[in-house]
């Protein structure tokens, strides 16, 4: 089995997360991202996940409410 890359994985939901958009990503494994997860959602970020896809969106600047 070959692992996702999790360092792409976690470049894409940073940059949605940082321009306010939304991305949802498949061919993951979200477990193995869970400490970025957590910080998006700190963040603001709204995180759904599956057993192969995460999904984010996140407004523009919701870490500044």
């Amino acid at each position: 089995m070959i692992v996702p890359d999790r360092i792409e994985t976690g470049t894409y939901l940073v940059a949605a997360a940082m321009t306010g958009g939304a991305v949802k990503l498949r061919h993951t494994q979200p477990h193995l991202l869970e400490a970025v997860l957590d910080k998006l959602r700190e963040a603001g970020a709204v995180i759904d996940t599956g057993d192969d896809w995460i999904s984010s969106t996140c407004r523009a600047n919701a870490s500044r409410r």
